[in-house]
């Protein structure tokens, strides 16, 4: 039985929402909604991840604004 993850990495979002990197780095910056990357440690090449619930949150509250429906 595969556990289901509850922290991904920028990449694993990056694939989720099927953009690249500086895409993702410049909706990080523009939509205050979207969730805000968690940094494992405190130096600056520290890993960063993202909650996969509240990516799932971010998305179906933007479908639920375009048509009325989840898709997470």
């Amino acid at each position: 039985m595969e556990k289901e993850k509850l922290l991904v990495t920028k990449n694993d979002v990056c694939q989720m929402l099927s953009m690249g990197r500086d895409a993702l780095d410049r909706l990080i910056k523009k939509d205050l909604n979207f969730p805000r990357p968690i940094k494992n440690g405190e130096s600056r090449q520290a890993s960063v991840y993202f909650k996969v619930k509240d990516i799932c949150k971010w998305v179906d509250d933007l479908s639920y604004q375009n048509s009325g429906t989840g898709h997470c």
